[in-house]
């Protein structure tokens, strides 16, 4: 239920959203449209690149 009010959030800010990747604290800015993409399977941290996906 709770990714539901979530994604109802993401759709009304169509503004970019900046996210810290986890590892490096490199920042990245996605749309409204981009996170809902990434968030319609549930939560995850997002990475920068895939070698810090991997690290962890």
């Amino acid at each position: 239920m709770e990714i539901i009010l979530d994604s109802n959030k993401i759709k009304r800010q169509s503004n970019n959203t900046i996210m810290v990747c986890p590892r490096c604290k490199t920042k990245m800015l996605f749309s409204g449209k981009e996170l809902l993409e990434l968030y319609k399977y549930g939560y995850r941290p997002i990475y920068c690149s895939r070698r810090c996906e991997n690290d962890f």
